[in-house]
């Protein structure tokens, strides 16, 4: 048997222990990030992981029930008709989200994570999986009716909570009844969750109703008179914006960017380019000139303890991503200002790929598209280490990466050169986060060098990959499209 175990990052070390466990019984499980390769799409993986799993267990508590991959991941399962199991690890209410998916499942609430509690589980997993079985091979649509007449009404908040003292009869008695509960609300929800995709993409609604503008046995009739919201889900494509470094303008259509939503929340959707647009600096050195001071002091690696983090700014650059060169110029349209001096090329490690003779990124948008960034308090922006680390694990975001054929042409240093001589797959590319413990240094993603994900350079480094990140709100514009990478989603102008 095969077991996928979904969690929450702050239960990574129960999941752990739970998955020990699982395999010492003669189980394989399928955790995050263990069973996620380098390199790999990470949201992909986690989809085959759940599509290769004969059961699914959800460990749920307060983090869970507030994760939106977790909650992907319960209806990816649930889509699957996976026998799903849920393990309570606190008295958390499901939310409303939640709940819809997780009603009639199978639940258990151990008083403590133990070898009792995780008997119980793994006895519950097997008995799902043999009673799944022959729920689907035997049941009828007579008898899906009649257990749904049958079925008793659920405590709010416990779905299907077993007591664990119960008889083994009456735990089988129950299974039985849960599983054929957990099917009902499989149809359900699949049926629900069909619709939505079918109105998103423009068909027609496959409940069986005829909708407004339809004819019977036909597909969707456009109606003029009806302007109808387009709503982005995690893993669509979108073009939007336009950017040629270099410092030379996108002229008829050239430099169209594509970028994939990797999150969608109460905020807004989240989208991040789906390539690494230009080579540069995050910030340049603050003396204008990299390696000195404003004093006219050469930077001593022999002194690096000694010197202060003001001087440290000025030898290598900044890690405040607020006040960065970068920043500025992602948020700019035409001729850029900079906070307290222009970064030009000496001010890099390299003398190259700095900024003074190119306009903002945002020059090639046009209005409409740059007011809607605009719109985001963020504007345009680089993830953090964070947001990689959680976007990559459980969505849409493919830390591999490697520079458009027009950032690799403006490149003005050895950088990118170096690093695919190295034999590196993809390239380097730089996050918001600023590196403890020293001034100028920043966490950039390097997937194919190194053995952690992240590692660290001083911020006049010349070579950084840009890889731009904006939160919009779509129903603010008119699209056109499917979402596919064949037809992104383009706005209508």
């Amino acid at each position: 048997m095969r077991v996928f175990i979904s969690h929450a990052t702050e239960q990574r070390e129960t999941a752990q222990h739970i998955c020990a466990f699982l395999e010492a019984g003669g189980k394989k499980c399928w955790i995050a990030p263990r069973d996620i390769s380098i390199g790999n799409n990470y949201g992909e993986e986690i989809i085959k992981g759940i599509e290769g799993s004969d059961a699914f267990v959800l460990l749920f508590d307060k983090a869970a029930n507030e994760s939106q991959h977790v909650l992907r991941e319960v209806e990816r399962a649930v889509s699957k008709k996976l026998p799903i199991v849920v393990y309570r690890l606190d008295k958390t209410v499901p939310s409303k989200a939640m709940e819809y998916f997780l009603l009639s499942l199978q639940w258990l609430r151990p008083d403590a994570v133990s070898e009792e509690s995780l008997g119980q589980l793994e006895e519950a997993l097997e008995q799902q999986v043999a009673m799944r079985k022959g729920a689907v091979d035997s049941e009828t649509e007579e008898e899906s009716e009649a257990a749904e007449h049958k079925a008793a009404p659920v405590p709010s908040g416990v779905p299907g909570e077993i007591n664990p003292h119960v008889k083994i009869s009456m735990k089988k008695r129950i299974g039985i009844l849960a599983a054929v509960m957990g099917i009902l609300a499989v149809m359900i929800a699949l049926g629900t969750i069909q619709k939505s995709r079918d109105e998103k993409r423009g068909g027609t609604p496959t409940s069986g109703v005829q909708q407004p503008g339809t004819t019977e046995g036909q597909g969707q009739v456009p109606d003029d008179s009806v302007e109808e919201s387009v709503s982005f889900v995690v893993g669509d494509y979108v073009s939007f914006g336009s950017y040629t470094p270099g410092g030379v303008g996108a002229k008829d259509g050239e430099g169209t960017i594509e970028w994939q939503v990797v999150d969608v929340n109460e905020e807004g959707t989240l989208l991040v380019s789906t390539r690494i647009l230009s080579i540069r600096p995050f910030d340049c050195a603050e003396s204008g000139s990299f390696g000195w001071d404003n004093a006219g002091n050469f930077y001593d690696r022999t002194k690096a303890d000694t010197y202060t983090d003001t001087q440290i700014r000025e030898f290598r650059g900044s890690n405040d991503w607020e006040t960065s060169d970068l920043r500025a110029w992602l948020n700019a349209s035409g001729i850029v200002s900079y906070p307290g001096k222009t970064p030009q090329n000496k001010g890099t490690d390299e003398n190259g790929n700095a900024y003074s003779t190119e306009t903002g990124f945002l020059t090639d948008f046009t209005k409409e598209e740059a007011a809607l960034v605009e719109q985001s308090e963020e504007g345009v922006f680089l993830l953090t280490k964070e947001q990689v680390r959680d976007y990559a694990l459980v969505g849409a975001l493919n830390p591999s990466t490697t520079p458009t054929e027009a950032a690799i042409a403006a490149d003005e240093t050895t950088w990118y050169r170096g690093y695919k001589d190295s034999g590196a797959t993809d390239y380097i590319w730089a996050t918001a986060s600023a590196a403890e413990g020293r001034a100028c240094d920043i966490y950039y993603v390097n997937i194919s060098l190194a053995e952690d994900t992240f590692a660290t350079k001083y911020a006049a480094a010349s070579g950084f990959g840009v890889r731009p990140a904006i939160c919009i709100s779509p129903e603010e514009a008119h699209w056109e499209g499917d979402g596919s990478r064949q037809n992104p989603y383009r706005m209508v102008r």
